[in-house]
């Protein structure tokens, strides 16, 4: 990539897979919900038939759990220290903090809104 874009910044927001988990869970049961869903019937509707024979045929909020590790949060790879124009952002926290630091390093200084709840309604 840098052969192609040498100047690009690459960033790595890092949480936690035990933090991503129950807001994953919120957001996936808040979408289902509006679609007139459970996860249960997401479950039972829309996982293959492969991933059942991984985490269970039946749902189960462990199973269901499992499978969101399995399919989207496997092989994340860490920024190496070394990486030029790199940033790893740790945010567990989910704080202006943050985002401060993103901001700084792409060159947008200076103070902003920060509104947790028009951030998650987006």
């Amino acid at each position: 990539m840098r052969e192609l874009i040498p100047d690009i910044k690459i960033v790595h927001v890092k949480v936690d897979i035990e933090v991503l988990i129950p807001k994953n869970r919120i957001r996936s049961d808040r979408a289902m919900a509006a679609m007139g869903m459970t996860a249960k019937d997401m479950w039972e509707k829309f996982i293959p038939p492969a991933d059942k024979e991984m985490f269970g045929q039946e749902y189960s909020e462990e199973a269901l759990d499992k499978y969101f590790r399995h399919r989207y949060y496997r092989g994340l790879e860490d920024t190496h220290a070394d990486e030029p124009n790199s940033l790893v952002i740790h945010n567990n926290d989910y704080d202006k903090s943050s985002i401060t630091k993103l901001r700084e390093f792409v060159g947008l200084p200076g103070d902003f809104e920060y509104d947790v709840a028009k951030i998650e309604a987006v």
